[in-house]
């Protein structure tokens, strides 16, 4: 199983020393590194011809943003799956991909735990709701790049939300399949962009929603999301009400006996009503 990590860097020379090294010294040396600069004026490019002798590819030049250096670093990449670990996050240990090799993982995603502050976060179980108040883990979870190809890599025209979109419509419209792999793949590091502007990030979801998702259907979701289902009225409410309890069941189904019952009834005397008089 071939790997290849990435890492993409603007600015951000610390951080990329710490990711740098933290893939560097892995035991296992499974995989091929890939750093993408997008022309950093800082030491970052120092950092990087430093070991250059140990990078399988890198460049430094000016791009267009966050997507953009990660789509240029899937297609300098060989690996069948990528990791992308952006500058200022850390592989968990010097054991990382050496666990990784071992396993006989095959899913489209390989989905590992990551570290946030002192918190560790599982991935998740795969559901709509899931995209909706969160994401799987980007930064734990290894990606089969045939299905990053066919999704048609991220989307560059968003600017912290596109890898969020691409497991959208990976999970929900490409149906991929995906494997938990039980053990802590990286550090995230907290003061990147999508953790420090809620704002934009939601805004991006919510423009992303509504192209993707018909607005009938994504206006039905948000009001589930917020329990309002049989709520719209005290009616919706009572009978809501009723069919949880334990005699309300056995009330609610001998109403709608009887209800279908008078209705038939009806139904036989308006057919009866037709014919004349004298029949």
């Amino acid at each position: 199983m071939k790997f290849s990590i990435i890492t993409i860097n603007y600015n951000n020379g610390a951080g990329l020393e710490k990711t740098m090294q933290s893939v560097l010294n892995q035991s296992a040396r499974n995989f091929e590194y890939i750093v993408i600069d997008g022309g950093s004026t800082d030491k970052s490019l120092d950092i990087i011809k430093g070991h250059a002798e140990k990078l399988d590819y890198w460049i430094s030049e000016p791009d267009k943003g966050i997507y953009h250096a990660m789509n240029k670093g899937t297609a300098a990449a060989h690996g069948e799956y990528l990791l992308f670990l952006n500058s200022g996050d850390v592989l968990n240990d010097n054991q990382v991909m050496e666990m990784v090799g071992k396993t006989d993982a095959s899913a489209d995603l390989l989905m590992g735990s990551i570290r946030m502050g002192e918190n560790i976060v599982n991935p998740a179980p795969i559901s709509l709701r899931l995209f909706y108040v969160g994401s799987v883990l980007h930064p734990g979870t290894f990606i089969r790049k045939s299905l990053l190809e066919r999704c048609g890599g991220y989307d560059e025209s968003l600017r912290i939300v596109s890898d969020w979109k691409f497991f959208l419509q990976a999970c929900v419209f490409e149906h991929c399949t995906t494997e938990v792999i039980p053990f802590v793949i990286s550090n995230f590091d907290m003061t990147g962009i999508s953790s420090t502007n809620k704002e934009l990030d939601e805004k991006e979801r919510q423009q992303t929603l509504q192209k993707l998702i018909d607005p009938r259907i994504h206006g039905d979701y948000i009001r589930f999301l917020k329990g309002e289902h049989f709520q719209e009225t005290p009616y919706d409410r009572f009978w809501a009400e009723l069919r949880t309890s334990g005699f309300g069941r056995l009330f609610y189904r001998a109403a709608l006996l009887f209800m279908k019952t008078l209705s038939y009834l009806r139904s036989d005397l308006k057919s009866f009503r037709k014919y004349p008089s004298n029949y």
